[in-house]
C-alpha cells in the first residue's frame, strides 16, 4: 500500500498495517494472507492474479481469513479515491461481515 494512501486512511481512523511495519516485505503472497488471518487483518492488495486464487485455495481447505479487498492496478483510481472507497468499505461491513470474504474495491464506486 502506497505511504500516501496509508497515511490517508489512518487519518480516517482506519487501523493499517503495512507489509512493512510487520516485516513482511519481501515474502510470498500466501504468507501474507496466512499473516493476516492469523492476526485477523483485512488484506489490501493490488495482486488480483495472486489474491483471488489464494482465497479460493483458503475456503476449499477450511482455512479462515479476516477479508480480502483487491483493486485492479490498471484501473489508475487516485489515492484519494482508493482512501474513500476503503473507508466506506470499513464503514459498511464489520469484521464478522468481512470474514472469509473477497471484495473488489473496483466494483464500489
Amino acid at each position: 500500500m502506497r505511504s500516501g494512501l496509508v497515511r490517508a486512511v489512518r487519518s480516517q481512523g482506519v487501523e493499517v498495517i503495512t507489509a512493512s511495519d510487520a516485516g513482511m516485505d519481501s515474502k510470498p503472497d500466501d504468507r501474507h494472507l496466512r499473516y493476516a488471518a492469523e492476526h485477523g487483518l483485512v488484506l489490501y492488495s493490488y495482486n488480483i492474479r495472486d489474491y483471488r486464487p489464494l482465497h479460493n485455495n483458503f475456503i476449499e481447505q477450511g482455512l479462515s481469513h479476516a477479508g480480502i479487498v483487491l483493486l485492479e492496478q490498471k484501473l489508475r483510481i487516485p489515492l484519494g479515491e482508493q482512501m474513500r472507497r476503503l473507508v466506506r468499505l470499513a464503514d459498511k461491513l464489520s469484521a464478522e461481515e468481512m470474514v472469509n470474504r473477497l471484495e473488489f474495491l473496483s466494483s464500489r464506486g
